[in-house]
Protein backbone atom coordinates (compact mmCIF):
# COMPACT_ATOMS: atom_id res chain seq x y z
CA UNK A 1 0.00 0.00 0.00
CA UNK A 2 1.05 3.56 -0.35
CA UNK A 3 1.91 6.44 1.85
CA UNK A 4 -0.40 9.47 0.95
CA UNK A 5 -0.15 13.59 2.60
CA UNK A 6 -3.65 15.23 2.31
CA UNK A 7 -2.60 18.90 2.95
CA UNK A 8 -6.31 21.18 3.42
CA UNK A 9 -6.98 23.24 5.66
CA UNK A 10 -10.55 21.49 5.89
CA UNK A 11 -10.71 19.45 8.38
CA UNK A 12 -13.64 17.47 7.50
CA UNK A 13 -12.16 16.80 3.85
CA UNK A 14 -9.31 15.39 5.36
CA UNK A 15 -11.56 12.90 7.20
CA UNK A 16 -13.71 12.55 3.96
CA UNK A 17 -10.18 11.65 2.31
CA UNK A 18 -8.81 9.65 5.53
CA UNK A 19 -11.19 7.34 6.41
CA UNK A 20 -11.37 5.38 3.12
CA UNK A 21 -7.87 5.48 1.81
CA UNK A 22 -6.63 4.28 5.86
CA UNK A 23 -9.51 1.55 5.49
CA UNK A 24 -7.80 0.22 2.11
CA UNK A 25 -4.98 0.00 3.57
CA UNK A 26 -2.83 3.14 3.20
CA UNK A 27 -1.06 4.93 5.33
CA UNK A 28 -2.28 8.73 5.94
CA UNK A 29 -1.11 11.52 7.64
CA UNK A 30 -2.80 15.15 7.17
CA UNK A 31 -2.19 18.35 7.86
CA UNK A 32 -3.72 22.03 7.43
CA UNK A 33 -1.12 24.31 5.70
CA UNK A 34 1.33 24.06 2.98
CA UNK A 35 4.68 25.15 5.08
CA UNK A 36 4.06 22.11 7.51
CA UNK A 37 3.47 19.84 4.50
CA UNK A 38 6.80 20.85 3.19
CA UNK A 39 8.26 19.58 6.24
CA UNK A 40 5.93 16.33 6.92
CA UNK A 41 7.18 15.23 3.26
CA UNK A 42 10.56 15.16 4.01
CA UNK A 43 10.41 13.22 6.95
CA UNK A 44 7.71 10.84 6.10
CA UNK A 45 8.56 10.52 1.77
CA UNK A 46 5.25 10.18 0.87
CA UNK A 47 4.15 8.35 -2.35
CA UNK A 48 1.31 10.76 -3.22
CA UNK A 49 0.58 14.47 -1.94
CA UNK A 50 -2.81 15.64 -2.25
CA UNK A 51 -3.22 19.68 -1.56
CA UNK A 52 -5.71 21.92 -1.42
CA UNK A 53 -4.72 25.13 -3.68
CA UNK A 54 -6.66 27.83 -1.14
CA UNK A 55 -5.06 27.44 1.91
CA UNK A 56 -3.63 29.73 4.88
CA UNK A 57 -0.03 30.25 5.83
CA UNK A 58 1.32 28.85 2.48
CA UNK A 59 -1.20 28.23 -0.63
CA UNK A 60 -1.20 25.09 -2.90
CA UNK A 61 1.13 26.60 -5.45
CA UNK A 62 3.68 27.77 -3.27
CA UNK A 63 3.64 24.17 -2.03
CA UNK A 64 4.13 22.70 -5.10
CA UNK A 65 7.14 24.70 -5.68
CA UNK A 66 8.56 24.54 -2.53
CA UNK A 67 8.16 20.64 -2.46
CA UNK A 68 9.63 20.84 -6.95
CA UNK A 69 12.55 22.87 -5.95
CA UNK A 70 13.50 21.00 -3.10
CA UNK A 71 13.43 17.89 -4.95
CA UNK A 72 10.29 16.36 -4.03
CA UNK A 73 9.84 13.61 -7.03
CA UNK A 74 6.73 11.56 -5.84
CA UNK A 75 2.95 12.44 -7.16
CA UNK A 76 1.45 15.09 -6.34
CA UNK A 77 -2.64 15.69 -6.89
CA UNK A 78 -4.26 18.97 -6.71
CA UNK A 79 -7.52 19.30 -5.03
CA UNK A 80 -9.95 22.55 -6.67
CA UNK A 81 -13.42 23.68 -6.02
CA UNK A 82 -12.92 24.68 -9.81
CA UNK A 83 -13.00 22.50 -13.17
CA UNK A 84 -10.86 25.08 -14.64
CA UNK A 85 -8.93 28.41 -14.54
CA UNK A 86 -5.91 30.05 -13.82
CA UNK A 87 -5.17 28.04 -10.62
CA UNK A 88 -5.09 24.70 -11.79
CA UNK A 89 -3.31 25.38 -14.87
CA UNK A 90 -0.26 27.34 -12.49
CA UNK A 91 -0.76 23.91 -10.50
CA UNK A 92 0.24 22.00 -13.08
CA UNK A 93 3.11 24.32 -14.23
CA UNK A 94 4.65 23.99 -10.94
CA UNK A 95 4.97 20.36 -10.93
CA UNK A 96 1.42 18.98 -10.01
CA UNK A 97 0.08 15.70 -11.87
CA UNK A 98 -3.20 15.38 -11.19
CA UNK A 99 -6.36 17.42 -10.94
CA UNK A 100 -8.60 16.46 -8.35
CA UNK A 101 -12.21 18.39 -8.40
CA UNK A 102 -14.39 18.40 -5.71
CA UNK A 103 -16.77 17.34 -4.90
CA UNK A 104 -14.80 14.32 -5.61
CA UNK A 105 -17.59 11.91 -7.81
CA UNK A 106 -17.17 8.38 -7.08
CA UNK A 107 -14.89 5.50 -4.69
CA UNK A 108 -12.23 8.15 -2.94
CA UNK A 109 -10.27 4.53 -2.92
CA UNK A 110 -10.56 4.15 -6.34
CA UNK A 111 -9.54 7.92 -7.52
CA UNK A 112 -6.82 7.47 -5.43
CA UNK A 113 -5.80 4.26 -6.75
CA UNK A 114 -6.12 5.48 -10.41
CA UNK A 115 -3.11 7.98 -10.04
CA UNK A 116 -1.03 5.19 -9.22
CA UNK A 117 -1.91 3.45 -12.66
Amino acid sequence: MKKILIIDDDIHFLTILQTPLEAAGHQVKTTTDGQSGVSLTFEWHPDLIITDLEMPVTDGIDTILTLRSKGYRGKIAVLTGASGGGNTVKAVKAGANHILVKPLEGSVTAIIGSLFE
